[in-house]
């Protein structure tokens, strides 16, 4: 049973490495140079893949703040209301 919970353990801590390198990852290519805006289709890859761990939690929030600076309201808003369904005990 010692084995059983010691791998599990390490296995959704390997998660949370792979996931927050994703993050950072998809900060680094959401960048377009001419405006310095990101965009939003890295980060809701990341979100997607990574659902469930804490760096795809801040994937789906930047994703959302992509669209809002992009001037796309709605999807912002829709990915917002997602986080919020999706993370209610965050503050």
């Amino acid at each position: 049973m010692g084995i059983a919970v010691s791998y599990y353990l390490y296995n959704r801590s390997q998660r949370e490495v792979q996931a927050g390198e994703a993050l950072s990852q998809a900060a680094v290519s959401a960048v377009n140079p001419a405006t310095r805006i990101e965009k939003p289709e890295p980060f809701l890859k990341v979100a997607s893949e990574f659902s469930g761990t804490s760096a795809g939690s801040q994937a789906l929030l930047r994703a959302a703040a992509a669209f809002f600076a992009e001037g796309k309201y709605a999807e912002a808003q829709a990915q917002y209301e997602k986080f919020m369904r999706d993370h209610r005990e965050s503050p």
